[in-house]
């Protein structure tokens, strides 16, 4: 997303949004980071006021938009954007050409009706209507036509563009444009409207006299921003998944270059001269485009992941958005938010560990590849350590002299000494995928989750080597190890199976490293993460599945109560003395989407109360915190392969479903929704017995399902809507597996 403006009295610099929470602002003058703005949770968007003294960010996850007064790089007021639809996620912004109005769109719930723009006065920073959007849904994007008369909005679900009057506020037409609109720009004579379609990887032009479409312009891999030249005569647009920016000759519609830029770009923005493009991408960088070359002439590394980016009117600076970079500080006295912890530079806090001594926090940053040292008397960031590939979880040893951190990509496990907060060793965790980490009481050993690799690693904290590998094979079923955690004795360690298919806890005895015992969990449950209580009678499970929380009664290994905690709990802590369980949610209630915690009494297993913490959806709490959004899979699976011959590349993703309703297999007509794709597979289409050709798929499939089993099973392989699907139906016996379904795609 972007928004350019053009004026005098402009600040002198130009602005990029970021996935934390932060805008940052670049010097086009010199392509360098000169300030970094906290603004709310979920920055993705930025739009600069024509006259260059205010920008604004909208901020996804805490539903505002911030003002920015760009003489001082401060914040100067948050506009509280409108709970109309159950999860309204606003990204796109556009600001009108006197600077007096904002357009604030939200794509909210895809399956709800009522889609929305807000219109705020700038005035008064007041939202002072909402334009019902009709059968427009997904709302992604808007852009104002130069003498201020429409708004065009981009409906991603819908595939169509709105036009909004804006002297009446009404919607005067609704035009059909490619899949999945994604970003919208109007060129400055304000005679077209140039929209990118995100999996139509398409430029939609629409001649705005007619509101028709009047050519498309295939661009590129997964366009999702687009800028136009102030001559109007040329159009950038970002391809997301091409890792290019197509180049289009506004007078031919046809692309004329393509610069390659790398990283997943997103958005894009034109200098006010024309000279310079600056576009966003994923791996925390903005490129300078050249126009006169089309060459990328610099690259700028920001904080975590940009995403909107905006210039300022006089072309010195860009404003880039983030997202999520601050942690809450609660007092378990009050139960209340005291402080929040900024944490500069940090794109994804993550895993989340407390010194024995409690002076230091150590915080994982998942995209930024660091520890951020936080001191708890002063409450700000001390030091930053560079570990290893998307650090995940963090433990701490009991004596406080090294932390652990495990690198998921880097299939690592850094030790950093705190003393000088460095990395004095990185033990590798080959193949093995490192998620979860836990240290022994007594500091010898340090248990690590290998999410991929259904095993934890075991290393002597002495010798700082992998000494034993505990293998997962105590069940059949999808075993993806995730939080772990250590008895106060020693002798055990607790690993939770982030499974939907086989949700449960792995019990290891530590003397012989063996697995003893196995808790079953409601099937669903997705348990993420553990903690002991200080007595080790109990062990208290965070289920990110079922919004609840298990408690396991140590002695006998079993489930002794289940406490709902309603809002997607992604973490759990114990107290010292053992008397409040803190619980992390990513919302208080399926009503009140803000970031959560739940405390709950281990003497009753009740909910007693329940903190607010913002809009961030909480990520980070305790020993280890994981952070997936809920997986609508009975169970998923994901491969990558690479042909030797033909140079392909593949992923395929295989998904566990279970069936709506009794299927009378080979008759009936199944429909496989997923997200928002849906397949249609005549029943006449499926085949029972061998396969041919397509053997290799069906035992692929045998293997996602857990099962050798064909009794009356049916099977489908072929394309539907351009996808390639291999459909194994199962019916339900004891001890099977539901339906699984595998979707590859490459």
């Amino acid at each position: 997303m972007l928004a350019e403006a053009a004026g005098a009295g402009a600040a002198p610099f130009a602005y990029v949004p970021n996935v934390s929470s932060i805008v940052s602002v670049i010097s086009t003058a010199t392509n360098t980071l000169t300030a970094a703005v906290a603004v709310g949770a979920g920055a993705t968007t930025v739009a600069v006021d024509p006259r260059g003294s205010r920008v604004y960010s909208v901020n996804a996850m805490s539903n505002t938009v911030s003002v920015i007064d760009t003489a001082t790089n401060a914040v100067t007021a948050t506009v509280a954007l409108p709970q109309f639809l159950e999860t309204p996620n606003p990204e796109g912004i556009a600001v009108t050409p006197d600077g007096s109005r904002l357009y604030v769109v939200a794509p909210g719930d895809p399956d709800a009706p009522g889609a929305r723009v807000s219109v705020v006065e700038t005035a008064t920073n007041t939202v002072t209507v909402n334009v019902d959007l009709g059968t427009g849904r997904g709302p992604v994007a808007a852009t104002v036509t130069p003498d201020g008369s429409r708004v065009y909005v981009a409906n991603e679900l819908s595939n169509t563009v709105t036009v909004i009057e804006a002297a009446t506020n009404t919607v005067t037409a609704t035009i059909p444009v490619g899949a999945r609109p994604r970003a919208a720009a109007v060129a400055p004579d304000g005679s077209r409207v140039y929209v990118a379609n995100g999996t139509g990887n398409t430029v939609s032009v629409i001649n705005t006299a007619t509101n028709t479409v009047t050519a498309t312009v295939p661009v590129g891999g997964g366009p999702r921003g687009v800028a136009v030249t102030p001559d109007g005569s040329r159009v950038y647009v970002a391809n997301s998944t091409g890792n290019t920016v197509a180049v289009i000759d506004a007078a031919t519609n046809t692309v004329v270059a393509t610069v390659p830029v790398g990283g997943g770009p997103r958005g894009a923005a034109v200098t006010p001269d024309g000279s310079h493009v600056y576009v966003t991408a994923s791996n925390g960088t903005v490129a300078a485009i050249d126009t006169a070359t089309n060459t990328v002439t610099a690259a700028t590394t920001v904080a975590g992941i940009p995403r909107g980016v905006a210039v300022s009117p006089d072309g010195s600076r860009v404003y880039v958005a983030h997202h999520g970079g601050t942690a809450p500080v609660v007092d378990t006295a009050t139960n209340t938010v005291t402080t929040t912890v900024a944490l500069p530079g940090v794109g994804h806090p993550f895993g989340l560990a407390v010194s024995p001594d409690g002076s230091r926090v150590y915080i994982a940053d998942l995209v930024g590849h660091t520890v951020s040292v936080v001191d708890t008397a002063s409450n700000t960031v001390t030091a930053t350590v560079v570990v290893g590939s998307t650090p995940e979880g963090v433990a701490v040893t009991p004596d406080g002299s090294r932390v652990y951190v495990a690198n998921l990509l880097s299939q690592t496990v850094s030790v950093i000494d705190t003393a000088t907060n460095t990395v004095t060793a990185t033990i590798g965790v080959p193949n093995n995928s490192p998620t979860g980490v836990a240290v022994t009481p007594d500091g010898s050993r340090v248990y690590v989750t290998n999410l991929y690799s259904q095993s934890v690693s075991v290393i002597d904290t002495a010798t700082n080597t992998v000494v034993a590998t505990v293998r997962l094979v105590k069940a059949p079923g999808l075993l993806n190890p995730y939080g772990v955690a250590v008895s106060p004795d020693g002798s055990r360690a607790y690993v939770a199976n982030l499974s939907a298919a086989r949700s449960g806890v792995f019990v290891i005895d530590t003397a012989t490293n063996t697995i003893i015992a196995l808790v079953d969990l409601p099937q669903f449950s997705v348990p993420c993460c553990v903690a002991v209580t200080p007595d080790g009678l109990r062990v208290y499970v965070a289920n990110l599945g079922n919004h609840t929380v298990s408690v396991i009664e140590t002695v006998t290994n079993t489930v002794t109560a289940t406490v709902p905690v309603e809002g997607g709990p992604t973490g759990v802590a114990v107290t010292p003395d053992g008397s409040r369980v803190y619980v992390t949610m990513r919302s208080a209630s399926p009503d009140d989407k803000r970031g959560a915690v739940a405390v709950i009494d281990p003497a009753t297993n009740t909910m007693t109360a329940t903190v607010l913490v913002g809009g961030m959806q909480p990520e980070a709490f305790g020993i280890f915190i994981p952070g997936l959004e809920r997986v609508p899979f009975a169970g998923f699976s994901a491969r990558a392969s690479i042909d030797s011959h033909s140079g392909a590349f593949s992923v395929y993703g295989g998904f566990t479903l279970r069936a709506g309703r009794t299927i009378n297999l080979g008759l009936d007509n199944v429909t496989i929704k997923v997200g928002g794709f849906s397949a249609a597979i005549p029943g006449k289409s499926f085949v029972q017995g061998d396969t041919g050709n397509n053997s290799r798929a069906r035992d692929a499939l045998h293997q996602d399902a857990q099962t050798t089993d064909a009794r009356g099973e049916v099977f489908f392989a072929g394309a539907v809507n351009n996808v390639h699907l291999a459909v194994l139906i199962v019916p339900f016996l004891p001890a099977r597996s539901p339906p699984t379904i595998r979707s590859p795609w490459g």
